[in-house]
């Protein structure tokens, strides 16, 4: 004689493994509940069989307990009652007979075979969909159009850089007739368009000319459609070179300024000193390099003259004949260096005192003319700008004069 509702315990047990029984019971494992949770949500009716391994044991010990407590009356209406609290589908086993249940068999353990395990997927046993990520995209604000002047035509701007980080683009159509008589009159007029937005581009690269006072020739911040191919390459270029000049001039100050710490008059460190002075040899310098960082080439002035403290030094012999033979080499480098100083701005070799006079005065010329320029432009401005600007001041100084004379 079978135990009573035995046959539906076994059921109970076997879609609960399944994740079929509208009362799924809890089994001792924490750890595969999160996985039968995330499998029941996702809806897939998979069971893993590291699931099944762990859970073996307390599986066995609730099928004891259950055919236990199947002959108490409460056990129908506990089944009823969970059924009824569950909302959806109740998908009931088809009923099984397990032989050997009888009432004389009453053993701790049952002999029954384990219900089939079902594989899960190769991708693992998390029983959570996994979701494709869309690849990352960059948020991109689109250009507003910006209003143009009805005379500007593509592929025509002198392209102009202005610090911080400003591009202009001057446009060589302004003003342009509607016809010409001949090929030749519009290409003289192209020709003497274009020197007037060199010169342009001077006065801007100089802080002659504010861009903001001309908005039909100079546009600001220029759309890459609208630059030539070819002006592109050259601004480019410019823009490199610019580069370079920065770089070379703040070596040649940082490098000055160890020279200074070097040859100290308490202490000297000669070694480092030449090592210093054949950096300094191969960094190309321009006039207005040297110009902005007066104080560097007197530096070098003064070293071709380096004796050192001896006397405080008190140095022992053998120290003092090789301190006094590299401190000759380093006279002679620097006076090759500071020669280099002299034929920037003359070729021609001229007297040393004349050649400090001169460069003295330039820099207060340089000061006078920059001073009401700003630091980032004053940095960055090329020689051709300056000499524009020297021009422009001493055009405005001799108007002046004529007009005091006058």
């Amino acid at each position: 004689m079978k135990r009573a509702k035995f046959s539906d315990a076994i059921d109970q047990i076997e879609s609960a493994l399944r994740g079929e029984d509208s009362a799924p019971i809890d089994l001792p494992s924490s750890s595969n509940d999160d996985g039968n949770d995330s499998t029941m949500e996702s809806g897939l009716d998979v069971t893993t069989e590291s699931a099944t391994s762990t859970n073996a044991t307390s599986v066995d010990s609730v099928i004891v307990t259950d055919s236990t407590e199947a002959t108490h009356p409460a056990q129908p209406k506990a089944r009823g009652a969970a059924g009824g609290a569950t909302t959806g589908r109740k998908s009931k086993a088809a009923p099984k007979h397990v032989d050997g249940d009888t009432e004389d068999g009453s053993t701790d353990t049952l002999e029954t075979p384990p219900p089939t395990k079902r594989r899960a997927p190769p991708e693992g046993i998390s029983g959570k969909k996994s979701v494709k990520k869309s690849k990352p995209m960059a948020a991109v604000t689109p250009m507003q159009k910006r209003a143009r002047h009805s005379n500007v035509i593509q592929n025509n701007l002198l392209m102009v850089y202005m610090p911080t980080a400003k591009c202009l683009g001057i446009n060589m159509n302004y003003n342009k007739p509607a016809s010409f008589e001949s090929p030749a009159a519009e290409q003289a007029w192209l020709e003497k368009s274009r020197k007037e937005a060199i010169e342009l581009k001077l006065k801007l690269e100089s802080g002659q000319v504010d861009a903001e006072s001309m908005p039909e020739r100079i546009i600001i911040e220029p759309v890459r459609n609208e630059i030539p191919k070819q002006e592109a390459v050259r601004f480019i270029e410019e823009l490199i070179e610019q580069e370079d000049a920065l770089f070379m001039e703040r070596d040649f100050i940082q490098l000055s300024q160890q020279l200074r710490e070097c040859l100290g008059l308490r202490r000297a460190n000669v070694g480092r000193c030449l090592e210093i002075l054949e950096q300094l040899k191969d960094i190309e310098l321009n006039k207005l390099m040297l110009l902005r960082n007066p104080e560097c080439v007197d530096i070098m002035r003064r070293l071709r003259r380096y004796v050192g403290n001896l006397e405080l030094w008190k140095m022992d012999i053998s120290d003092e004949l090789e301190f006094k033979e590299k401190a000759q080499i380093i006279r002679k480098v620097s006076t090759g260096i500071y020669d280099g100083f002299k034929a920037v701005f003359n070729p021609d070799s001229e007297p040393e005192e004349n050649f400090w006079v001169d460069f003295c005065e330039k820099v207060k010329i340089y000061k006078n003319y920059t001073k009401n320029i700003n630091d980032n432009l004053r940095v960055s401005m090329s020689e051709s700008s300056y000499q524009n600007l020297v021009k422009s001041k001493e055009q405005e100084e001799a108007a002046s004069t004529d007009l005091v004379e006058n």
